[in-house]
């Protein structure tokens, strides 16, 4: 499958994100459509119960919950009371579908969510699926795998190349399913974000190539040509075993996208006003060193020539046609000269039609 890539989103943070098969015959990770706020990952339990119809039942109901309610997260406990609704929500969907398919009744998945609101990041999960908060490389924050390896690390029991070779490393204490109370959901709120931080949501499937010792050199400032997706994907594909899949998301505080959308507005008027001005000047002052050129004046066909109609108090008609006009010339070269220079003189613009000169309102 190919990955789901949104790197220029104009929203809180670029998501680059992964749903693969690995080495499963079965897809049973899910992953939510890709939102500026509302994140989930989920890996359901692999055999024979139905783990794909778990984990994509886990995903609607906790991404179609917040998507649409996230902006009433004031405090934790609306954030716990969010989760409630939507583990509610999630095991009517599951006790529908064991209902028609009985051999399913011990479907489960595991899940991790994250809301990023007012500047925090409102974490919950159940499993051995993980979240964490990356900052320069390092690992700032990373939630506890419900799972017997976990379990046997926090007793001091192994330690922690022991967990990565353990053979009960997949066996897992907690996840969601129709009996799943909110109480055994793990929450934190993460209020130390930063700018550039790295929050990264996985299942186990990924940790198996894309380890934390890689982090340094992948998630340190973000390379805006780097398609992080397709290469991590690289490090995991015909590697590893399991389905992978991540939301891998780069912070960006809310405060500075609305400053950035600001200025991406404050530009869309700037601009067409600079281009207004630069166009005007343009055409006032020409394209040529400032020079204006003179406008051309099409020829006029004299057949077609109509004069203006004017008349003044005391005058007749003027000429209207080339056939008036020979009449007037004809009338005025009867004249004697010094009348015909008179006349010249009081009559002195000139209006050139193809090659004939004519002489501006020469009575009939």
């Amino acid at each position: 499958m190919l990955p789901n890539i949104n790197p220029n989103s104009a929203s809180v943070a670029p998501v680059f994100s992964l749903n693969e098969i690995g080495g499963r015959a079965n897809l049973e990770d899910s992953i939510s459509p890709v939102h500026p706020h509302v994140f989930v990952v989920c890996d359901g339990v692999g055999g024979n119960s139905a783990g794909e119809v778990a984990s994509a039942e886990a995903v609607n109901s906790f991404y179609h919950l917040f998507s649409s309610r996230y902006l009433t997260i004031k405090s934790v406990d609306d954030f716990r009371q969010l989760i409630q609704d939507a583990l509610e929500d999630f095991r009517q969907a599951i006790s529908r579908f064991i209902a028609i398919n009985p051999t399913a009744k011990s479907t489960s998945t595991t899940l991790t969510l994250m809301v990023l609101h007012e500047g925090k990041a409102y974490l919950a999960w159940c499993g051995d699926s993980r979240i964490y908060h990356i900052r320069h490389g390092e690992v700032a924050f990373r939630t506890k795998d419900h799972s017997l390896v976990q379990e046997l690390l926090s007793k001091g029991v192994i330690n922690e190349t022991e967990a990565e070779r353990h053979p009960q490393r997949n066996v897992i204490v907690r996840s969601l399913n129709v009996q799943t109370k909110a109480e055994q959901i793990d929450t934190i709120v993460l209020e130390d974000l930063r700018e550039g931080d790295w929050l990264l949501l996985c299942t186990d499937g990924l940790m198996e190539q894309f380890k934390e010792n890689l982090f340094p050199a992948y998630l340190n400032d973000l390379d805006t040509n780097t398609n992080y997706a397709m290469q991590i994907r690289s490090i995991c594909e015909g590697r590893t075993k399991d389905n992978y899949s991540m939301h891998l998301v780069h912070y960006r505080s809310e405060q500075n996208t609305k400053d950035r959308r600001k200025k991406s507005r404050l530009l869309l008027w700037i601009l067409p006003a600079v281009l207004t001005i630069l166009l005007s000047f343009y055409v006032l002052f020409g394209g040529k060193g400032g020079k204006t050129q003179e406008a051309e004046v099409p020829a006029v066909d004299s057949m077609q020539l109509t004069m203006p109609v004017k008349k003044k108090e005391g005058q007749k008609s003027l000429f209207r046609s080339h056939e008036d006009l020979q009449k007037a010339e004809k009338s005025q070269a009867g004249r004697n000269t010094n009348l015909r220079d008179t006349t010249s003189k009081k009559t002195g613009n000139n209006l050139k039609v193809d090659s004939l000169v004519v002489k501006d309102k020469v009575p009939v």
